[in-house]
């Protein structure tokens, strides 16, 4: 079919057909994964070439696969979209003593925690 043709009901192409035809392009061969391991700067055997040809043709006619299911938009829970935060009351309540806190660190000095400088020096 020419591209300025009008398609006819025999010219429709079915999903099958249009899957087998994008699994036809996706078909990684030797040269392209010698091409890929050559950008990458990466050494591979023959073995290997042929090993990850095989490979990487199996993952892209997976996700040919999973591109051709149609997912529609889960729908919104009722329950989750009329919930509200629960909340609660701040309250003061006593913490820890500075002597407990002290107690456990390596280094404490006039209530703060003593540290190794890192950045500009010793």
């Amino acid at each position: 079919m020419l591209p300025c043709d009008v398609p006819g009901p025999d010219d429709r192409v079915t999903d099958g057909e249009r899957e087998r035809e994008l699994l036809k392009l996706m078909k990684i061969d030797s040269d392209e994964v010698t091409r890929i391991a050559a950008l990458a700067h990466i050494e591979l055997s023959p073995a290997e070439i042929t090993s990850m040809a095989g490979e990487l043709s199996s993952i892209l006619e997976y996700i040919a696969q999973l591109e051709a299911i149609e997912l529609a938009p889960p729908e919104p829970e009722p329950e989750m979209a009329l919930s509200l935060p629960v909340l609660r009351e701040d309250e003061v309540t006593p913490s820890l003593p500075t002597a407990a806190v002290a107690g456990n660190a390596p280094s404490f000095s006039n209530g703060f925690f003593v540290v190794p400088r890192i950045i500009g020096g010793e």
